[in-house]
């Protein structure tokens, strides 16, 4: 076994925290949820630091679009975006994907847990 074995597994995280924060900032959750099985597949296990980059970068999204003007365009893609906008949908699997849920953790002691039986 290689002794650099950690250092592949930082140097990929710190790719998929680029990664997610650029999802982020296109405001494209549903490669971002990709990206989450991805690096399940690679072995890498996702938490609430991945998330926090793709919030990272919507932010970004969110300051830059403020500071620039809205030509009319945008203003009437605006207003359909919310019937055609499955974005919400998506953050909220992107969540539940990179949560961890812990007994012991407090922050989380008032969300609403659903049993799943198979």
């Amino acid at each position: 076994q290689r002794k650099d074995g950690g250092v592949k597994k930082k140097n990929l995280m710190a790719a998929y925290n680029g990664l997610l924060f650029v999802c982020g900032r296109a405001q494209r959750p549903d490669i971002g949820v990709r990206l989450v099985y991805a690096m399940r597949k690679e072995g890498l296990e996702p938490n609430e630091i991945n998330y926090n980059n793709y919030n990272a970068g919507k932010r970004a999204r969110e300051i830059f679009m403020a500071s620039q003007q809205e030509s009319n365009r945008q203003r009437v893609f605006a207003k359909l975006l919310p019937r055609l906008d499955m974005v919400k949908q998506y953050e909220n699997l992107l969540l539940v994907e990179c949560k961890k849920y812990d007994s012991r953790d407090r922050r989380h002691s008032k969300d609403k847990l659903v049993r799943i039986i198979v």
